[in-house]
């Protein structure tokens, strides 16, 4: 089956994109939405260049595009869907939201493309763990100011409790806080290392914005 992965860069996309590769389905393309306002459900402008960095890192091509003054990003993962659907047979998702599956089911049915979820039905917070342990490496890159000192942090096995009690976090709620993006894990060919960045305020958002970041190669056993 050849799909396109709809990617935030998030631990769920990321997840999403680890179990499509072990069930031997084919992810020809990344598709995401950036904004240029830190208060939406797209992924914050600056994380443009660490999505940039896990599309050479996994050997996927990233589309994408730019959601200019907030609003739905529905309309615009259609624009970008339309212009590959003729090469792919299904869209894979990282969604544990029902209402949320939902209305991407209906999208993409509205192109003739099926929908791959595997994270629906999974308790948002209940694989954390799971993906620590498999060598997730989770980066914080915005919050809501009052929890300004994760940003720029890496959520581990030793502070993860910390940082579900930080945000008063259930096992079955993601904090709507926070933002966060995959640096590694067993899906990347390579990983990415911060080199600089620094944390800046877009409203009552503190926000990492990465000025040097490169890809390593992996040592291999």
């Amino acid at each position: 089956m050849k799909t396109a992965l709809i990617f935030w860069g998030d631990p769920h996309s990321a997840l999403a994109l680890q179990n499509a590769i072990e069930g031997n389905i084919e992810i020809k393309y990344m598709i995401s939405v950036f904004s240029k306002i830190p208060d939406s459900l797209a992924s914050y402008y600056p994380n443009i260049k660490l999505l940039r960095l896990i599309s050479e890192a996994t050997d996927i091509p990233l589309v994408y595009k730019t959601l200019e003054n907030g609003g739905n990003v529905l309309p615009l993962i259609e624009d970008s869907l339309k212009g590959i659907k003729r090469e792919i047979d299904a869209v894979v998702i990282g969604e544990h939201d029902v209402s949320m599956h939902r209305k991407y089911e209906s999208l993409f049915r509205t192109l003739g493309l099926r929908t791959v979820n595997p994270l629906l039905g999974i308790e948002s917070l209940s694989c954390w763990e799971s993906m620590l342990q498999s060598g997730f490496k989770i980066f914080v890159t915005a919050a809501d100011s009052k929890f300004s000192d994760w940003v720029g942090r890496s959520i581990n096995k030793d502070n993860l409790n910390d940082f579900l009690n930080a945000f008063d976090a259930s096992q079955k709620t993601f904090p709507p806080e926070l933002e966060t993006v995959v640096l590694d894990c067993p899906a990347y060919k390579r990983k990415i290392e911060i080199l600089e960045g620094r944390e800046a305020y877009e409203g009552n958002r503190a926000v990492y914005i990465t000025k040097n970041a490169i890809l390593l190669e992996k040592n291999k056993i």
